[in-house]
């Protein structure tokens, strides 16, 4: 019996890229708990958006989360702060080319 439909899938934390980053292409964007947005890749695998990422994906891809299907992207340990504490984080770096759009995000 095949028990793939049973376990589920699985979210990309810290411990899954400190050794080494990997790149995914995301399949489609979900809705994620506490008005987060979740990506959904074509391994299957899941990845929470913080705001730090989404405005990375933003700056590269545009306001429009529709455009970012399909893009490639490299999930690698990093750094964030919160409440002014440092935390180790997993960050998001597009490697797919950045869009030409008059709706691409300004900053």
């Amino acid at each position: 019996m095949d028990m793939r439909d049973y376990i589920g899938p699985s979210y990309i934390k810290y411990p899954d890229v400190v050794d080494a980053p990997r790149r995914e292409k995301i399949r489609a964007i979900e809705d994620g708990n506490f008005d987060s947005k979740v990506l959904e890749f074509e391994s299957g695998d899941l990845f929470s958006l913080n705001k730090t990422n989404a405005r990375t994906l933003a700056r590269a891809y545009g306001w429009e989360s529709d455009n970012w299907i399909g893009k490639v992207v490299e999930l690698y340990a990093g750094e964030t702060t919160f409440e002014k504490q440092a935390q180790q984080s997993v960050l998001v770096r597009p490697i797919s080319p950045p869009e030409i759009d008059k709706d691409r995000v300004p900053f």
